[in-house]
Protein backbone atom coordinates (compact mmCIF):
# COMPACT_ATOMS: atom_id res chain seq x y z
CA UNK A 1 0.00 0.00 0.00
CA UNK A 2 1.91 3.15 -1.14
CA UNK A 3 1.34 6.85 0.00
CA UNK A 4 -1.69 8.39 -1.03
CA UNK A 5 -3.39 12.04 -0.98
CA UNK A 6 -6.24 11.04 0.76
CA UNK A 7 -8.57 14.09 1.69
CA UNK A 8 -11.73 13.78 3.58
CA UNK A 9 -14.36 16.68 4.35
CA UNK A 10 -14.91 16.23 7.92
CA UNK A 11 -17.80 18.93 8.00
CA UNK A 12 -20.18 16.82 7.21
CA UNK A 13 -19.96 14.51 10.07
CA UNK A 14 -21.79 14.12 13.21
CA UNK A 15 -19.50 13.84 16.43
CA UNK A 16 -20.49 10.29 16.70
CA UNK A 17 -19.68 9.47 12.98
CA UNK A 18 -16.31 10.77 13.66
CA UNK A 19 -15.87 8.90 16.97
CA UNK A 20 -16.43 6.02 14.62
CA UNK A 21 -13.90 6.93 11.95
CA UNK A 22 -11.50 7.91 14.60
CA UNK A 23 -11.57 4.43 16.11
CA UNK A 24 -11.60 2.52 12.59
CA UNK A 25 -8.52 3.98 11.56
CA UNK A 26 -6.71 3.72 14.99
CA UNK A 27 -7.75 -0.11 14.35
CA UNK A 28 -6.48 -0.19 11.19
CA UNK A 29 -3.46 1.61 12.54
CA UNK A 30 -2.57 -1.03 15.07
CA UNK A 31 -3.60 -4.41 12.62
CA UNK A 32 -1.10 -3.01 9.75
CA UNK A 33 1.95 -4.82 9.63
CA UNK A 34 5.40 -3.66 8.46
CA UNK A 35 7.29 -6.81 8.70
CA UNK A 36 9.49 -5.93 11.71
CA UNK A 37 9.54 -6.75 14.94
CA UNK A 38 9.24 -4.43 17.90
CA UNK A 39 9.39 -5.64 21.52
CA UNK A 40 9.17 -2.68 24.10
CA UNK A 41 10.50 -2.46 27.41
CA UNK A 42 8.80 -0.28 29.73
CA UNK A 43 9.78 0.68 33.30
CA UNK A 44 7.35 2.89 34.99
CA UNK A 45 6.48 3.63 37.93
CA UNK A 46 8.45 0.77 39.80
CA UNK A 47 6.94 -1.71 37.17
CA UNK A 48 8.55 -3.65 34.08
CA UNK A 49 6.54 -4.92 31.46
CA UNK A 50 6.77 -5.52 27.73
CA UNK A 51 4.88 -4.59 24.39
CA UNK A 52 5.16 -5.85 21.37
CA UNK A 53 4.17 -3.69 18.20
CA UNK A 54 3.50 -4.92 14.89
CA UNK A 55 4.48 -1.34 13.04
CA UNK A 56 6.94 1.43 13.65
CA UNK A 57 3.48 4.30 13.92
CA UNK A 58 2.92 2.52 17.02
CA UNK A 59 6.41 2.77 18.40
CA UNK A 60 6.06 6.42 18.12
CA UNK A 61 2.72 6.57 19.70
CA UNK A 62 4.54 4.70 22.94
CA UNK A 63 7.31 7.17 22.56
CA UNK A 64 5.27 10.08 23.54
CA UNK A 65 3.71 8.09 26.23
CA UNK A 66 6.60 6.95 27.51
CA UNK A 67 9.16 9.69 27.05
CA UNK A 68 10.54 10.09 31.38
CA UNK A 69 8.34 11.62 32.72
CA UNK A 70 5.31 8.95 32.46
CA UNK A 71 7.77 5.66 32.33
CA UNK A 72 10.94 4.69 29.99
CA UNK A 73 11.08 2.69 27.30
CA UNK A 74 13.38 0.24 25.53
CA UNK A 75 13.08 -0.79 22.12
CA UNK A 76 14.46 -3.73 20.26
CA UNK A 77 13.71 -4.37 16.92
CA UNK A 78 14.46 -6.12 13.62
CA UNK A 79 14.33 -2.40 12.18
CA UNK A 80 17.78 -1.21 11.08
CA UNK A 81 16.62 2.12 10.18
CA UNK A 82 14.32 3.00 12.71
CA UNK A 83 16.30 5.70 13.92
CA UNK A 84 15.80 7.31 11.64
CA UNK A 85 12.26 7.63 11.60
CA UNK A 86 12.52 7.82 15.80
CA UNK A 87 15.05 10.07 16.49
CA UNK A 88 12.97 13.26 16.08
CA UNK A 89 10.33 11.99 18.56
CA UNK A 90 10.33 12.20 21.94
CA UNK A 91 11.64 9.20 22.54
CA UNK A 92 13.91 8.54 26.75
CA UNK A 93 15.25 4.57 26.45
CA UNK A 94 17.54 2.79 24.39
CA UNK A 95 17.01 1.46 21.01
CA UNK A 96 18.88 -2.28 20.14
CA UNK A 97 18.88 -4.04 17.14
CA UNK A 98 18.17 -7.64 17.09
CA UNK A 99 18.09 -10.53 14.62
CA UNK A 100 14.80 -12.00 15.85
CA UNK A 101 12.05 -12.87 18.10
CA UNK A 102 14.21 -16.67 19.04
CA UNK A 103 17.51 -14.35 19.49
CA UNK A 104 15.67 -12.09 21.66
CA UNK A 105 14.16 -14.62 24.31
CA UNK A 106 17.45 -16.34 24.30
CA UNK A 107 19.64 -13.42 25.23
CA UNK A 108 16.47 -12.14 27.81
CA UNK A 109 16.54 -15.94 29.42
CA UNK A 110 20.49 -16.34 30.09
CA UNK A 111 20.34 -12.41 31.07
CA UNK A 112 18.10 -12.71 33.52
CA UNK A 113 19.52 -15.37 34.67
CA UNK A 114 23.25 -14.27 34.84
CA UNK A 115 22.40 -10.63 36.79
CA UNK A 116 19.89 -13.12 39.13
CA UNK A 117 23.60 -14.71 40.25
CA UNK A 118 25.31 -11.11 40.49
CA UNK A 119 22.98 -10.04 42.89
CA UNK A 120 23.35 -12.95 44.64
CA UNK A 121 27.19 -12.94 44.64
CA UNK A 122 26.43 -9.11 46.09
CA UNK A 123 24.63 -10.79 48.84
CA UNK A 124 27.26 -12.62 49.74
CA UNK A 125 30.03 -9.78 49.43
CA UNK A 126 27.64 -7.35 52.08
CA UNK A 127 27.57 -10.58 54.52
CA UNK A 128 31.23 -11.38 54.33
CA UNK A 129 31.81 -7.05 54.67
CA UNK A 130 29.63 -7.06 57.35
CA UNK A 131 31.33 -10.48 59.24
CA UNK A 132 34.69 -8.61 58.42
CA UNK A 133 33.77 -5.34 60.18
CA UNK A 134 32.27 -7.22 63.13
CA UNK A 135 35.80 -9.02 63.67
CA UNK A 136 37.22 -5.72 63.35
CA UNK A 137 34.97 -4.75 66.23
CA UNK A 138 33.43 -1.86 64.69
CA UNK A 139 31.23 -0.70 66.77
CA UNK A 140 29.51 1.59 64.30
CA UNK A 141 28.63 -0.91 62.49
CA UNK A 142 27.29 -3.42 65.18
CA UNK A 143 25.33 -0.24 66.31
CA UNK A 144 23.79 0.44 63.09
CA UNK A 145 22.44 -2.64 60.94
CA UNK A 146 21.74 -6.09 61.69
CA UNK A 147 23.33 -8.59 59.71
CA UNK A 148 22.43 -9.29 56.30
CA UNK A 149 20.45 -12.46 55.76
CA UNK A 150 22.77 -15.03 53.87
CA UNK A 151 21.60 -15.98 50.26
CA UNK A 152 19.72 -19.31 50.19
CA UNK A 153 22.57 -20.83 47.52
CA UNK A 154 26.20 -21.17 48.77
CA UNK A 155 28.94 -18.19 47.44
CA UNK A 156 30.57 -21.65 45.58
CA UNK A 157 27.78 -22.88 43.99
CA UNK A 158 26.84 -19.26 43.14
CA UNK A 159 30.37 -18.55 41.34
CA UNK A 160 30.35 -22.13 39.50
CA UNK A 161 27.15 -20.79 38.05
CA UNK A 162 28.14 -17.37 36.93
CA UNK A 163 31.10 -18.73 35.25
CA UNK A 164 28.79 -21.07 33.23
CA UNK A 165 26.80 -18.31 32.35
CA UNK A 166 29.74 -16.08 30.96
CA UNK A 167 30.91 -19.10 29.22
CA UNK A 168 27.58 -19.77 27.67
CA UNK A 169 27.53 -15.97 27.09
CA UNK A 170 29.19 -17.10 23.75
CA UNK A 171 26.69 -19.07 22.34
CA UNK A 172 23.86 -15.91 22.88
CA UNK A 173 23.15 -13.39 20.16
CA UNK A 174 23.69 -10.04 22.48
CA UNK A 175 21.88 -7.03 20.47
CA UNK A 176 23.59 -4.25 18.86
CA UNK A 177 22.68 -0.85 20.97
CA UNK A 178 21.89 1.75 18.70
CA UNK A 179 21.68 4.46 20.48
CA UNK A 180 21.48 5.31 24.45
CA UNK A 181 18.79 8.72 24.80
CA UNK A 182 18.58 8.01 29.23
Amino acid sequence: MGKTNLKIDLGEYTLEQLKDLHDTVRDAIWKWDDDELYICEISRYGSKYTETYKNLEMVKDACYKYNGDNGIMDVYTTNEKILDKIESHNFYGNVYLIENIDTYQKYKKWATEYHRYLNIAKDWAAVQKWDNEKSDNSAYMWSQQRRPYEPSIGMDEVLEKIEKLEAKEKNVVVPTKLCHTT
